[in-house]
C-alpha cells in the first residue's frame, strides 16, 4: 500500500508543489459523524544540522494533499503546527475544506426553501465549490443570525429527516462539497475475528430507552399514542409525554421521540481506506457476538513504520448528526409563540432543576474520575446533576456526551443546554452546563473547584465546539 503526501505552496509567480513522504514518520486520516470536516495528522522529521534532510518549511495556511496507491484521499490546510526543542519531529494537523463551513458564519432569513436550495446557495456565497446535493424535496422556513453555514445546512437537513427519517451528512471530496444520504452505500469490506480484527469492544444501554410515546395539546388532552410493541415485548412499558409543537407534524414527533436500546462497538483491525464515517459495513466477530450490518461512526486510519491500521467505532443503527439553531421567521414564530412558551414551561422546570443542582455544588473539589455527590470531573458533574435533577443517564466521558441529545449553536444556547470545548488539541475534552447570560459551571482542572465562569472569555471562546440539548 503506497501513499504520498505533497505540499502546495503557492505565491504570486508560481505553484510549488513538493513531495515529503519521505520525510513522513506517521499519518492519521480521521472522521467523526459530529465534524464537519475530516483531519489529517502527520509527523515529519526536522533537523537543521544534517544536510541529508531535505529542509522543507510547512506552514500554517498550506495545501496539503494525501494520496493512497495514486488515489486522493484528503486535500486540506495546515491549521497547526508544533515543534519542540529536543525533538527531530515537527507535528502538523489538517483539516479539509470543511473547516470554511465551521469557521464562516451567516445571516439569513430562508422562507419555502429546501435543504438542497440552502446549500447551494451558501456555497455560491461562499465561493465553495459543490460536488453532489442530496435533494429532500422539502421547504422550511428559517432565520439565522451569526450562525456557522455547517449548522444552516445540518439545521435545513435535520428538518428534512424529521418528514421522510433518511438520514443525511454533509462530507467534501477533492474540495468540493457533497451532501449524502448516509447509510445507504454498504462496503464490500467485512471484518471477521482470525482475520482482520485485531482488537473489538461491545457496549449495550437501555437506560434511555422510551417504548411509549403519548402526545398531548396545549389543554392537556392525549391526541395521539405511539407504541413500539417490540420494544413493550422486550424490555417493558416506558412512558415519554411530549406536547405537540406549532407547525410540526405530531406524529413524526412522537416517532422521534420513541428510543430503543443503545448498541455501540468499536474495532481495531486491517481494513481499507474506504472505511469512513457515513457508510456501513459487516462484521462477524464471534468473540464479542457483534454479527451484522454497522455503521461508521467514527473511523480512524493509521500508518507507521510500514504497518497500516484502522480503528471503527461502529452502531447498530443509521444515525446523523442532528443540528438545530436558528429562529423560526416572523411569520411562524408570532402564531405558534402562547403554544411555545407553554409547551417549554416543563422543559424549563427541569433546565432549572438542574442547574439549582449544579449551583448546589459549588466550591466542591474537582477530582479526575470523581462523580459526586461531594467531588466532580467535568462530566461527572453533568451525570450527577441531569440524573438526580431530571432523571436522565448521560454517558460517562465529555466526548461520549458531546454526541447525546441535540446539537445547539452557540448563538441558540439555552439554560440547561451543556457546552462543550476542545482544551487538549484533539476534540471534546471539556464539558460545562449553560446557565444564561453567558455564563456556564463546570469542573475545571485539579487543585480547582466547581465554579461559574464566562464561555466568551478568550480561552474558553477559543476552544468551543457544540453546545447540545437534552431537556
Amino acid at each position: 500500500m503506497a501513499i504520498k503526501l505533497e505540499v502546495i505552496k503557492e505565491n504570486d509567480k508560481e505553484i510549488q508543489i513538493i513531495d515529503i513522504t519521505q520525510l513522513i514518520g506517521s499519518v492519521t486520516w480521521s472522521g467523526d459523524i459530529q465534524e464537519a470536516s475530516r483531519s489529517l495528522e502527520f509527523d515529519m522529521i526536522v533537523s537543521p544540522y544534517d544536510k541529508n534532510i531535505p529542509k522543507v518549511d510547512v506552514k500554517c495556511g498550506d495545501v496539503v494533499k494525501f494520496y493512497e496507491n495514486n488515489k486522493e484521499l484528503f486535500r486540506g490546510y495546515v491549521l497547526f503546527r508544533r515543534r519542540s526543542y529536543n525533538s527531530t519531529k515537527m507535528s502538523f494537523e489538517c483539516l479539509d475544506r470543511g473547516f470554511y463551513l465551521i469557521n464562516n458564519e451567516g445571516a439569513y432569513n430562508f422562507k419555502g426553501k429546501t435543504p438542497e436550495e440552502v446549500a447551494k446557495k451558501l456555497c455560491s456565497d461562499f465561493g465553495i465549490p459543490v460536488g453532489t446535493i442530496a435533494s429532500t424535496g422539502y421547504k422550511f422556513d428559517k432565520k439565522f443570525t451569526g450562525t456557522n453555514l455547517d449548522e444552516i445546512i445540518m439545521t435545513f437537513y435535520t428538518l428534512a429527516s424529521a418528514k421522510n427519517n433518511k438520514k443525511y451528512m454533509a462530507l467534501f471530496k477533492e474540495d468540493k462539497l457533497y451532501v449524502i444520504e448516509k447509510g445507504v452505500k454498504v462496503l464490500d469490506v467485512e471484518f471477521h475475528n482470525g482475520y482482520n480484527i485485531i482488537d473489538s469492544q461491545f457496549s449495550e444501554d437501555i437506560r434511555d430507552i422510551k417504548s411509549k410515546v403519548t402526545v398531548i395539546d396545549d389543554d392537556g388532552k392525549v391526541i395521539h399514542t405511539k407504541i413500539d410493541d417490540n420494544l413493550v415485548k422486550l424490555y417493558g412499558s416506558f412512558q415519554k409525554v411530549i406536547k405537540k409543537e406549532e407547525g410540526k407534524d405530531y406524529k413524526d414527533q412522537a416517532n422521534q421521540a420513541i428510543k430503543d436500546i443503545s448498541q455501540k462497538a468499536e474495532i481495531k483491525g486491517f481494513g481499507d481506506t474506504s472505511c469512513v464515517t457515513g457508510y456501513g459495513v459487516h462484521v462477524k466477530d464471534g468473540y464479542t457476538g457483534l454479527t451484522g450490518l454497522f455503521y461508521i461512526d467514527q473511523d480512524k486510519h493509521k500508518w507507521e513504520n510500514g504497518i497500516y491500521t484502522i480503528e471503527l467505532t461502529l452502531n447498530f443503527k443509521n444515525i446523523m448528526n442532528e443540528v438545530e439553531a436558528g429562529d423560526d421567521n416572523e411569520e411562524s414564530s408570532s402564531s405558534s409563540s402562547s403554544s411555545s412558551s407553554s409547551s417549554s414551561s416543563s422543559s424549563n422546570s427541569k433546565a432549572d432543576k438542574v442547574i439549582s443542582m449544579a449551583k448546589s455544588k459549588l466550591g466542591c473539589k474537582y477530582v479526575w474520575g470523581a462523580q459526586g455527590p461531594s467531588t466532580f470531573d467535568c462530566s461527572g458533574l453533568m451525570v450527577y446533576c441531569f440524573k438526580n435533577a431530571a432523571g436522565i443517564n448521560l454517558p460517562r466521558t465529555s466526548k461520549e456526551q458531546s454526541s447525546y441529545g441535540t446539537k445547539v449553536s452557540k448563538s441558540n444556547l439555552k439554560a440547561g443546554d451543556m457546552v462543550f470545548f476542545n482544551t487538549s488539541g484533539k476534540g471534546v475534552s471539556h464539558v460545562g452546563l449553560y446557565i444564561g447570560n453567558g455564563n456556564m459551571i463546570h469542573a475545571p482542572k485539579t487543585g480547582d473547584v466547581v465554579k461559574i465562569v464566562s464561555i466568551n472569555t478568550s480561552y474558553y471562546n477559543s476552544r468551543f465546539v457544540t453546545g447540545r440539548r437534552v431537556l
